[in-house]
């Protein structure tokens, strides 16, 4: 079979509408209607696909690894000849994305324990000294880590949602996936503002965590859906802290 010759179409009126009466004939012959039809249903399977496993927040570096050879095999990245990736050239690696959320937050979670180990070895320094028992677990630490991972699983739902076709059932059933991510951070929020640390170390790694937090550019659950006062969320964050500083005076 010889090279594919291009026939664009061309600018006379008279000439185009002979090219694009064979342009349809062509098109009727080949029925191309059936194949464009069936290329969309693989598409639109295939980007179900990416954002399911893009939604999946990967707990170690094995799950790591795991999705990066997904993402290698089925997301043209391990293609080194550009034609064999050829059929890929107008998606979007949404696993890749996901996959540079996943190594922020095990970096960060690594950072965070390697912090609260030296406020961990402070604390019983000092407990020791005073002949106070300790607890070497705190659950605000627990509320800490669990918003992380929704706060990052929300923000993962979202860009699926950005990359999908609009008015599409895939946009849709993302939307729905954003919406429940969404409950799940509100949740974890609120969760982290009830929970009473159980010693100072734990106060602290709350306070700076939110402060981080927030110089990131997110946000907490707001007073116009949750009012002020006793209602909202900054208000029980700072009646929880009192709390936790009052028993461990």
């Amino acid at each position: 079979m010889g090279p594919v010759r291009k026939n664009p179409s061309p600018g006379a009126p008279r000439a185009y509408k002979k090219w694009s009466r064979r342009s349809a004939g062509l098109q009727g012959e080949l029925d191309l209607a059936s194949k464009l039809d069936g290329y969309e249903r693989a598409q639109k399977d295939y980007r179900s696909a990416q954002n399911v496993l893009g939604s999946v927040r990967a707990n170690d570096f094995g799950e790591l690894s795991l999705k990066s050879m997904a993402s290698m095999a089925y997301e043209g990245a391990i293609l080194d000849d550009p034609s064999a990736c050829h059929h890929l050239r107008n998606e979007k690696q949404i696993v890749v994305w996901s996959i540079a959320f996943d190594v922020t937050l095990l970096a960060s979670r690594s950072t965070e324990a390697s912090a609260l180990t030296g406020q961990f070895a402070e604390v019983a320094r000092r407990a020791k000294q005073s002949g106070t028992v300790i607890s070497a677990t705190d659950p605000a630490l627990e509320a800490i880590a669990t918003h992380r991972r929704t706060a990052a699983d929300h923000l993962a739902a979202i860009l699926a949602t950005d990359a999908t076709e609009p008015r599409t059932d895939a946009r849709w059933d993302a939307e729905d996936r954003q919406e429940a991510a969404c409950d799940r951070e509100v949740d974890a929020a609120w969760m982290l503002a009830k929970t009473i640390p159980t010693i100072l170390a734990g106060v602290a790694a709350v306070l700076a965590y939110i402060n981080d937090f927030e110089l990131a550019g997110d946000v907490w659950p707001v007073e116009e859906a949750y009012g002020i006062g006793p209602d909202s969320w900054h208000y029980k964050l700072r009646q929880t802290m009192a709390a936790a500083v009052v028993n461990l005076a």
